[in-house]
């Protein structure tokens, strides 16, 4: 399963996967806890400050579902050659901050959804 943006929605759709026993992560988010994640991702908590949110998040899954295999990237997602990240999973759920709506509808403009959206209409290699 891979994950990127471990903010609201995304660690909100990890704790769900993670309720259902899915074990095998691949997470991506550049950003740290800040004191304004704790009352909105419940994921998080005081003690969290200033790390990761990646790291956290591995240690939640690991804490919980037995044998889970975490892999973590502190990046932004933004180039479409970070999709190499993703090459082995088979769901890939893009849950971070959204660009310009604006931006989405240009395909001149490289936009993370635009790079998403490319990949998921491309035909599987035969």
């Amino acid at each position: 399963m891979g994950i990127i943006g471990c903010g609201g929605i995304g660690s909100g759709i990890i704790s769900n996967l993670v309720s259902y026993g899915v074990k095998n992560f691949i997470l991506m988010d550049p950003d740290v806890v800040e004191p304004s994640n704790i009352t909105r991702q419940p994921l998080f908590s005081l003690q969290d400050l200033s790390k990761q949110k990646t790291e956290v998040l591995r240690s939640f899954i690991k804490n919980r579902v037995k044998n889970a295999s975490v892999e973590t990237y502190n990046k932004k997602f933004e180039l479409e050659d970070d999709l190499k990240y993703f090459e082995d999973v088979d769901i890939l759920i893009f849950a971070a901050d959204s660009s310009n709506f604006k931006d989405i509808l240009s395909d001149n403009i490289t936009t993370p959804e635009n790079i998403l959206e490319k990949f998921s209409y491309e035909p599987l290699p035969k």
